[in-house]
């Protein structure tokens, strides 16, 4: 694969992985173990991690149900989705520019 297109994949995972995190954020708010997850903490930038090691790491959370930025979190996703978005049109313009180098050659 074209190391542009890797680029453009390696933007979309992580956007995945940022949204995931802010998500799970969101869901778990009010809960008695909440406690916030970084990007990426559940979601590894290859893929998702296994669902032993995923309810591992989150009983590993401190206690804590309180002081939640529920603004900072939907940013995070509106600022993933802008990401995820950017990291597509990139694939997009380089299979556009593939197409037409192949389309020149022929």
């Amino acid at each position: 694969m074209n190391p542009i297109m890797n680029i453009g994949v390696s933007g979309m995972r992580a956007a995945q992985a940022r949204y995931a995190a802010h998500s799970a954020n969101i869901v778990r708010l009010n809960t008695p173990v909440y406690a916030p997850l970084p990007a990426g903490h559940i979601y590894s930038a290859v893929g998702a991690v296994s669902r032993s090691r995923r309810n591992d790491l989150l009983r590993q959370q401190p206690p804590g149900g309180a002081g939640g930025d529920l603004a900072a979190d939907f940013i995070g996703i509106i600022r993933a989705r802008q990401d995820y978005l950017a990291s597509a049109a990139l694939l997009r313009t380089a299979d556009k520019m593939q197409g037409e180098l192949l389309d020149v050659l022929i």
